[in-house]
C-alpha cells in the first residue's frame, strides 16, 4: 500500500473549503457537459475507459491475467489488477476507497490535523477530464484501488494513490503507478513529481524504488512547492514531508 493523503493539484484544503492556483478552464463539469480531451490526452483516453482499449505507452501484450504491462516495469508489476481509466460513476467508490486507505496511515503513526477525509469531488474530476484518473479493480471489474494525477509544469503532479487495506501488498500501488508514469511518458513529460512524509515504511522507500529522488524545495517546479507549502500551512509536520521528482531524463 501506498497511500499518501494528499493536496491535490496544489489546493489548499480545509473542512470548509478547497482553493487551488492551478485550477482552471480543464476543470469540468463532469454532470453536465462532455469531457474534453487535448491531443495528448487522447493517448490514453478511450472515453469511458474501457478495459480492453489498450493504452499508448502500456505493452500491448497482455499478462495472463488481462492486465496491461508497463514496458519498462514488466517482471515487477503485480498483475493480479487490471489497470485502466476510471469512470465518471465511481467517483463516490473512490472516495470510500481513499477513506479506508487512511486507516492503514494512522495505523502507521501518521497525524491527520483536519482529521481523514478524501479528495473532494470536483478535483477528481479533473483528473478524470484529463485522462489522469487510473483505477486497478477486481475481478468483477470493480475499482480496489485508484491514482489520481494531473498535469502541471510540463510534468505529471501524483496527487493521491490509495488502495483498499484487504488489498494491500499485492503489487496494486506499483501497477497504478506504472500506468501514470508510462503515460507521462507517452505525452512526452519530463517527468513526475509527487509529495509524499518521510517516515512512512511503505511510501517513500516505495517511491524512491521507482527512480523518485527528494529535491530541495529551492529546486522544486513551482507547483510541486506550492504543494508542500500549503500541507505546511495546514499543519502537517515540516519534518515529515518532502518532495520527491523523477526526471526521465536521468533514467
Amino acid at each position: 500500500h501506498h497511500k499518501d493523503s494528499g493536496n491535490l493539484y496544489g489546493l489548499r484544503k480545509s473542512r470548509r473549503s478547497y482553493t487551488t492556483h492551478y485550477e482552471s478552464a480543464r476543470a469540468c463539469r463532469c454532470g453536465s457537459t462532455p469531457l474534453r480531451r487535448s491531443r495528448g490526452q487522447r493517448s490514453l483516453a478511450a472515453r469511458s475507459g474501457l478495459v480492453q482499449q489498450v493504452p499508448e505507452g502500456l505493452n500491448r501484450r497482455r499478462g495472463d491475467s488481462g492486465c496491461w504491462r508497463a514496458p519498462d516495469d514488466a517482471k515487477t508489476v503485480g498483475c493480479r489488477a487490471p489497470v485502466r481509466l476510471a469512470r465518471l460513476e465511481e467517483l463516490d467508490h473512490l472516495a470510500l476507497i481513499e477513506l479506508d486507505a487512511n486507516l492503514t496511515l494512522i495505523e502507521a503513526g501518521v497525524p491527520f490535523p483536519e482529521g481523514p477525509t478524501a479528495t473532494p469531488r470536483h478535483l477528481m474530476e479533473i483528473s478524470l477530464s484529463e485522462a489522469l484518473l487510473f483505477v486497478a479493480t477486481d475481478p468483477d471489474d470493480r475499482p480496489v484501488g485508484f491514482l489520481a494525477a494531473a498535469e502541471r509544469d510540463g510534468g505529471l503532479y501524483v496527487g493521491e494513490i490509495d488502495v483498499l487495506r484487504r488489498w494491500q501488498r499485492r503489487g496494486i500501488g506499483r501497477s497504478l503507478m506504472s500506468a501514470g508514469i508510462s503515460e507521462a511518458r507517452a505525452r512526452h513529460l519530463w517527468g513526475a513529481m509527487l509529495t509524499t512524509d518521510r517516515f512512512v515504511p511503505f511510501n517513500y522507500p516505495f517511491y524512491a524504488s521507482l527512480g523518485f529522488r527528494e529535491v530541495a524545495r529551492d529546486a522544486m517546479p513551482p507547483s510541486l512547492e506550492q504543494v508542500l507549502a500549503d500541507e505546511l500551512a495546514r499543519g502537517k509536520e515540516a519534518a515529515r514531508r518532502l518532495g520527491m521528482v523523477l526526471r526521465f531524463d536521468e533514467d
